[in-house]
């Protein structure tokens, strides 16, 4: 995410916009909370149930990776100017469902999920980051 956030200006605008409504109004002690809720919540939901039940019709693990994965990005989609974000979290969400196939243990992806949301929202109020509109 670091690296596109400096090279793809469109993403830059879209990943600020989602950290400065998600990340900005937290305290320090919420941080935990935003890790975990969405890590837990966000992988049964779409790793375990939805990609569960996709992986189990015609489309199979590609399908169920890929659609799951579509829908994760769909999820942090907030504005139109947010599509970079949305294409963002859908890689994610199709790596992760990648994370459980590979793994075959929901556990994995909900730790990394949990990790993800911490490390990027440490790092965002941490930063001096450039804010853009």
């Amino acid at each position: 995410s670091g690296g596109a956030y400096w090279l793809w200006p469109a993403y830059r605008r879209a990943a600020s916009a989602y950290l400065h409504l998600v990340a900005d109004p937290l305290q320090w002690r919420d941080i935990f909370w935003v890790g975990v809720l969405p890590g837990w919540s966000e992988e049964w939901l779409f790793r375990g149930v939805l990609m569960g039940s996709l992986v189990a019709s015609p489309l199979g693990w590609t399908g169920g990776i890929l659609l799951s994965g579509l829908l994760f990005g769909v999820l942090h989609w907030l504005e139109w100017q947010g599509w970079p974000y949305a294409v963002w979290a859908s890689a994610v969400g199709i790596l992760l469902g990648l994370g459980v196939w590979l793994s075959g243990n929901l556990l994995v992806t909900i730790v990394a999920h949990t990790l993800v949301n911490w490390i990027g929202v440490c790092l965002w109020k941490c930063s001096a980051l450039p804010a853009e509109s």
